[in-house]
């Protein structure tokens, strides 16, 4: 393997480009996806604004399994070139065969779609001929990656909006940029007719939970969310739908069956049928999940349920929908601040359906949050 990439190092030495003006409507563009959802939300801007602007380019996707489903009817990629994350192995056959066959098509500019050190990835970029390989860096990224993201120190602001740098030096600029993964607006309304159909009182709101651990390893306890949201089922008119993007299953599985009462109709089966869903939600909760990101970049009101070890730069800025208050996964959910907050971004819709809260969770006349930590 070793050789390999050696080889392919050397077919890159002198290969010239320029930035902006690498991109071109001959261009063959290769874009790489890890298994991280929100990493491929966060560069989905990129994406949507260089098909807009160079629609003849030939713009591809490597992509894992579980991610293909929403690559596919985006309209964003010629090919999706799909790879399971168990081929990602320098000693595997298929990932030696997964790096010839990005060589024998040839492509002119790579753009690494990860916010983390990816190496069996970044040198996919190197092995598809790129003389431009695009990402966000670090101390070892070359020479599989050229044209680096380094944020600066200390580092600051959300993660979340550092793909989007990248803009002027692709030649976009900022206006041609949209957050969030394009979406068919007709694929939206049947979502949203499906969700009416099981949810026809436009009084109840319609909750999303995700159950999955954070990003940073941390994450509430099963029973701990099933608290939460029987919680709020009791004080709100409302309707909980788990929601939950690639990851562990048997975790979402254990929630729902603790919930009981879960809508029955509304397919959840691939991350496509999950984001459609997740923008039909009056509200979402979670943690430092790849799908609280997704929220924020669509826009829905998203209540982030950080643990003091999430990193700031997870944390979305004022700009955005979401509120995030800062919770011990090994403590009870304090649900004063969590109601106070969703009455804010409700506007306290549905509160009407159901009796006044207990003096415990009452916001103050205002209906602020008392306390957002």
């Amino acid at each position: 393997m070793l050789d390999i990439l050696k080889t392919l190092f050397g077919r890159h030495k002198g290969a010239a480009f320029r930035v902006p003006g690498a991109i071109t409507s001959d261009s063959r563009i290769l874009g790489i996806a890890t298994t991280s959802l929100a990493d491929l939300v966060f560069h989905a801007p990129l994406l949507a604004a260089i098909r807009r602007r160079w629609p003849e380019a030939p713009l591809d996707v490597l992509v894992p399994q579980d991610l293909a489903s929403l690559v596919v009817p985006s309209g964003l990629a010629r090919e999706a070139i799909v790879y399971a994350p168990g081929q990602l192995a320098t000693w595997r056959p298929a990932y030696a065969s997964l790096l010839k066959g990005l060589g024998k098509t040839g492509y002119d500019v790579a753009l690494m779609m990860s916010l983390t050190p990816q190496p069996l990835l970044e040198a996919a970029a190197l092995a598809s001929g790129a003389a431009l390989r695009v990402g966000c860096g670090h101390r070892d990224a070359y020479p599989q990656l050229n044209l680096e993201l380094r944020p600066v120190e200390p580092a600051q602001g959300y993660l979340g909006d550092l793909p989007c740098l990248l803009a002027p030096y692709l030649g976009l600029a900022a206006d041609e940029l949209a957050p969030g993964w394009p979406l068919a607006p007709e694929r939206l309304r049947q979502a949203a007719q499906l969700v009416h159909f099981h949810k026809p009182s436009k009084d109840e709101l319609l909750i999303g939970i995700d159950p999955a651990v954070g990003k940073s390893g941390h994450g509430l306890a099963v029973e701990n969310l099933q608290y939460l949201a029987r919680s709020i089922t009791g004080q709100i008119g409302c309707r909980v739908l788990p929601l939950s993007g690639p990851g562990d299953p048997e975790r979402g599985q254990r929630f729902e069956s603790l919930l009981g009462a879960v809508p029955t109709g509304l397919k959840r089966d691939t991350v496509f049928d999950t984001i459609l869903l997740l923008c039909q939600c009056d509200v979402f909760l979670a943690g430092n999940t790849d799908l609280f990101h997704v929220a924020v970049a669509h826009g829905v009101p998203t209540i982030g349920l950080f643990a003091p070890a999430d990193d700031h730069r997870w944390r979305p800025g004022a700009h955005s929908s979401a509120q995030v208050l800062e919770v011990n996964p090994g403590e009870k959910v304090d649900m004063a601040p969590v109601f106070a907050a969703m009455a804010t971004i409700t506007r306290a819709r549905g509160a009407g359906a159901r009796a006044a809260a207990t003096p415990a969770n009452r916001t103050d006349a205002a209906g602020t949050p008392r306390d957002q930590t």
